[in-house]
């Protein structure tokens, strides 16, 4: 049912907010199955989205690209909104860390 697959996607959310980001991937993994197995492609691609920011939270810069490139490819084809902020999810990934200021700020010393 898609409501079940809906209420997977819920769970996922929840567990992400409360930073049970293990939980988080299994929950929106199995609503991924069960939209993908009603052909719901809409919602599997937000939820591929929303996968793809428990990732990064988890700092699996692999994982995530790979959940937000799904989700760009699906959003595309099937021309739904969301483009332009899983891009830039994307560039926000590759872009090269600020350096650290030089020299680096001491904290001052306690007594």
């Amino acid at each position: 049912m898609v409501g079940e697959a809906n209420t997977w996607d819920s769970l996922g959310y929840i567990h992400h907010q409360l930073g049970h980001l293990d939980d988080a991937v299994a929950c929106y993994r199995r609503a991924i199955e069960l939209f993908r197995s009603h052909s719901d492609r809409s919602e599997e691609a937000a939820t591929w989205e929303r996968l793809g920011d428990v990732y990064q939270a988890r700092r699996d810069a692999d994982s995530a690209r790979d959940c937000w490139r799904r989700a760009l490819q699906s959003y595309r084809a099937l021309g739904l909104a969301g483009i332009d902020a899983v891009e830039a999810k994307l560039r926000d990934l590759e872009a090269p860390s600020p350096p650290l200021p030089w020299p680096v700020p001491r904290s001052p010393r306690l007594p």
